[in-house]
Parts: C-alpha cells; sequence; structure tokens
C-alpha cells in the first residue's frame, strides 16, 4: 500500500440536527444526517440487519474458530512470520471478505486489512477498526475440542470465541452493512487485523514501523464503553537450577494466561515414593501415577483464565508445588526448588516477589508465574506482570531478579512496555462513552484494566468495546444477553464462549458510534 505520513486526528464540535432532539445539547453531525437517522435509528437498523445474517454470521465465525491460529514466530517464513496457522487464518478472512464483496491487503504477513473496495483506505485518511486473528494456546480442561467450535442456545464456545475473533468478524459485517447500505464516510473506515496480539503486539509494531499509522485506530478488544488506561507489561524469562531428583517440571501453556496443569516427574526410593504417592492421592485436584521406568509423575490441574483478570483462578503450579510442600518427603534440593516456586506463586498479585502495589488510576498490579518449561538441567520461568501505571517498573524488575538470584537462579530477558493512557477528558472519549450509555439506559465512565491491546502501540488509538455486562440490552430493544448456563469459561482459559446477542448488541452499538465519530474528527 502507498504509505501516508501519520497525522494525530483531532476532535472538532459543530452544530446539527440530529433529527433525536439532541442538537441543542450535544452537537455532533451524524454521518447519515441526509436521511435524518438518529442513533437509535440507526442501532435499530442495525439489529434488523445483524439477525437477518446471522445464522451467515455463525457459520462464518465457527470456520474461523476451527483454524488454530496460534502465532509461532519460530516457525515464520517470508510473507507468514507467525507460522501457517497465523497465515491460514488470514487466509480464511480474505476468503470470507471476498465472499461479500469486500478488498483486502496482505501487510506482509504481519498484519491485514478489510475494506470497501469504493473507498479504499489508502485515498484519505482513515478510520481504521482493529482486532486480532491469533489465539492463545488451547491449554488443558475443556469440556469439548477447543478447535472443534460449536453453537448452543445462542452461545459460541471455541477457542478465540472471545477473544478475539468472534470481534474481529463482527468488525468484517460492519463493513458489509455499511457497504449494503451505502453509507458515506468522510474518512474511509476499514478493519485491520494483526497475527501476534497475543505473543506481544509485534504485529501492528511492525505495521506501523513499515507503513505508518492509521489515522484514527478504535481497538475492538476490551470492554465498552472506552478502556483511557493499561497498566504497564513486564515480561520476565529465567532460569533455576534443576536438581537430579527432579526430572522434569512443566506448567501453563501461555505466559498470559493462568495455568491450569502443572506436572513434576521425580526420581524418589521406592519407599519415598510410595508415601509421596499416598499422601497426594488424598488431595484435591492431585493426581499421580508411576511410570515404567519407577519414576513417579504429579500432577496439579487448576483453573486458567487470562493473567490480567485473575479472579476466579487457580494456578495450578502453586497447587501443585504447595501440596508437595504439605507432604514434606522430598529430597532437601528439590523441596528448597518446590518452596521457592511455591512462594512465588501463592498470589496472583506479586506477593511471593514483594512486589504486591495498587494506585486508584488502575488498580492493583497482577503477577502471572505462567510457563515453567526444564531445558536440559535447568527450569525456564516466564513471569508475566501487569503493573499499576504509576508503580516504577524497574524496581518490579530488581525486586523479582533479588528472589531468583536468592534462590540460586537467574534472570535471562526482560521486556518492559509502558503503560497506555488517554485523558479521560478527551472529546473522542466523551463521545463514544455518551452514545454507549445512550444506546444502553448506563452511566458507565471509562476505565483502566491490566489487559494489553494494540493500543500500545498504535500512535493515537481508542479502546471502544465490545465487551457487555451479562443482561446488557439496547434501550427499546427486547433480547438481553445472560451468560451460558451450560458452560463456565473465559479469555484464555478452557471452554471459552461468546455470546451472539452481545456481539449483536455491540453491532448495534458500532454502527451508531462510529458514524458520529467519523463526522467529529477533523
Amino acid at each position: 500500500m502507498r504509505e501516508l505520513p501519520y497525522v494525530a486526528p483531532a476532535i472538532g464540535r459543530r452544530a446539527a440536527d440530529c433529527g433525536d432532539g439532541t442538537a441543542a445539547a450535544a452537537v455532533f453531525v451524524p454521518c447519515w444526517r441526509e436521511i435524518g437517522m438518529s442513533d437509535f435509528g440507526i442501532a435499530r437498523q442495525a439489529l434488523t440487519w445483524f439477525d437477518g445474517h446471522r445464522e451467515q454470521f455463525v457459520a462464518d465465525l465457527l470456520r474461523w474458530l476451527g483454524i488454530p491460529s496460534v502465532s509461532d514466530a519460530s516457525a515464520g517464513i517470508d510473507g507468514a512470520p507467525y507460522g501457517s496457522g497465523v497465515a491460514d487464518m488470514f487466509a480464511e478472512a480474505v476468503a470470507t471478505a471476498e465472499r461479500y464483496g469486500l478488498a483486502w491487503a496482505n501487510h506482509e504477513g504481519f498484519a491485514m486489512s478489510v475494506y470497501d473496495p469504493d473507498h479504499p483506505f489508502e485515498a484519505m485518511r482513515d478510520i481504521a477498526m482493529v482486532s486480532h486473528l491469533d489465539v492463545v494456546p488451547a491449554g488443558p480442561g475443556w469440556e469439548s475440542e477447543p478447535f472443534a467450535p460449536y453453537e448452543r442456545d445462542g452461545f459460541v464456545v471455541g477457542r478465540g470465541a472471545d477473544d478475539n475473533k468472534g470481534m474481529a468478524l463482527l468488525n468484517l459485517y460492519l463493513l458489509r452493512y455499511w457497504k449494503e447500505k451505502g453509507a458515506s464516510f468522510r474518512h474511509p473506515v476499514r478493519v485491520m487485523y494483526g497475527g501476534a496480539e497475543e505473543t506481544g503486539l509485534d504485529d501492528m509494531r511492525e505495521y506501523v514501523r513499515r507503513h505508518g499509522a492509521p489515522y484514527q485506530a478504535i481497538v475492538t478488544d476490551c470492554g465498552f464503553p472506552v478502556n483511557t488506561a493499561q497498566k504497564g507489561e513486564i515480561t520476565l524469562v529465567a532460569a533455576m537450577p534443576k536438581p537430579e531428583s527432579v526430572i522434569s517440571l512443566v506448567a501453563g501453556a501461555s505466559p498470559n494466561a493462568v495455568p491450569g496443569e502443572a506436572s513434576v516427574r521425580l526420581s524418589l526410593p521406592d519407599a519415598q515414593r510410595d508415601a509421596i504417592l499416598y499422601a497426594v492421592g488424598a488431595m484435591t485436584g492431585m493426581r499421580a501415577a508411576v511410570e515404567s521406568d519407577g519414576t513417579v509423575t504429579i500432577t496439579a490441574t487448576g483453573r486458567s483464565g487470562h493473567a490480567a483478570f485473575p479472579e476466579g483462578t487457580v494456578n495450578a503450579l502453586h497447587r501443585l508445588t504447595a501440596s508437595l510442600m504439605e507432604t514434606d518427603m522430598l529430597p532437601p534440593a528439590a523441596k528448597g526448588l518446590v518452596r521457592h516456586l511455591a512462594a512465588w506463586s501463592r498470589t496472583p498479585y506479586g506477593d511471593g516477589f514483594h512486589v504486591a502495589f495498587e494506585d486508584d488510576a488502575s488498580g492493583t498490579t497482577t503477577l502471572n508465574l505462567g510457563l515453567v518449561r526444564t531445558v536440559g538441567h535447568q527450569l525456564q520461568m516466564t513471569i508475566d506482570v501487569r503493573h499499576a501505571v504509576t508503580q516504577h517498573p524497574q524496581r518490579i524488575v530488581d525486586d523479582i531478579a533479588s528472589k531468583i538470584d536468592e534462590a540460586g537462579g537467574h534472570v535471562d530477558r526482560v521486556d518492559i512496555d509502558a503503560p497506555y493512557v488517554v485523558a479521560q477528558d478527551d472529546p473522542r472519549v466523551a463521545l463514544l462513552t455518551g452514545i454507549y450509555n445512550k444506546l444502553t439506559g448506563s452511566h458507565a465512565e471509562p476505565y483502566a484494566m491490566g489487559g494489553g491491546t494494540h493500543a500500545r502501540v498504535i500512535p493515537n488509538a481508542l479502546n471502544f468495546g465490545p465487551g457487555l455486562p451479562s443482561g446488557s440490552m439496547i434501550a427499546g430493544d427486547d433480547r438481553p444477553a445472560p451468560d451460558p448456563d451450560f458452560i463456565h469459561g473465559g479469555a484464555h482459559g478452557p471452554n471459552e464462549w461468546t455470546s451472539v446477542d452481545r456481539l449483536r448488541q455491540a453491532f448495534a452499538i458500532y454502527a451508531a458510534a462510529i458514524p458520529r465519530l467519523d463526522a467529529e474528527l477533523d
């Protein structure tokens, strides 16, 4: 694509008759002012259109969720830097776009764009609705095959349903809707998909480096209304010496997911082994088995979930190590290692490393010892930290490194990503929050969170939706959207699900909000 110079968007205010009695109080210009549609009118029209295409949407989403698009840079090649899974997912997105008369552009395999061929985004300053098509690994604990998705009672279950393929597809359907309705925008709207959001945001970071940023990016990978602050992120890779009696220790599937399963294989004298087998057998969430060579494998099951939102999770690594400490039957070296791991994973808030912190601006720091692997004679650990915006990141690193050093280990790599902050009095924030509250009858405020999105690496980006609370409803619509009663899961954990009714509501909110934002941007 032709590279455009980046110009930061500004938002202006102009008087207009919105057709819904709001002109005197609010001075926004709807994109479709020529047909006199209010926000409610646009939302109702969008709901009707979605209802007519709902079955098609679900069928497309099931196809998308069937592709295991786990980003893997180690398997990357030219044109497919994140491996075959992401490349296959991009190809499926291309097929979907072409089926609905939309054009596309592949940005060297790092990202891709979908747009209306009648309104190419290169022609002028654009609005980009940004999401991602990569997913975290499936992990353990699923009640169904994670990449064999299914729909039941208005819910779709499968890895990536909530984070972020459901919304990614909805963005494409919004383009289709606007194309079919002949919508006119001052700033052409496109959809952008990244391929490595879950593994460090290098997809959009690389896109911006090569092509420049969209004029206005709207990242659709959080909750409504507007997310104005994201905690700083630190990723540490460290190593600990492996005691001779520990053959292997494995925990977790991804650094940004709380481990749902952890296991250790031990070589012990027969009497000691049998005693541990007996003790572990009576513990909750624990199981043990003797291998053919006489070693014993002890496995703990927890409850996985997103590391940035650890409430309700159970870290399987802590369950494993705390249970082994309770037996008091390990050899001294193994006991020392297990004691440190149990202390470090004791809470998801950094207490074990003495970095617990909380502020009013962004909330509580989280720390997830999310990945442990056996590499030769060492255990390699990956630690994910989401720190409060007023907490000093280097002090966190120093405190963690000090604890690991005291335990005989060392830190090999540290990546620090600064917090993301947008002023709450930004007119764009006020506009989008106001439209959300108006359409839902809510009184929601902009908020902070621990999750990290593409807004961190795209200049001047905003985070807006699509997450909605249970029971949410568009004012005047009679279809609330509760949680499912047959399954419990979430992003980055097993049994991930999305509500089609909540996506339907999000569709209506975006259908009204994006034209209003387009009209207000300079």
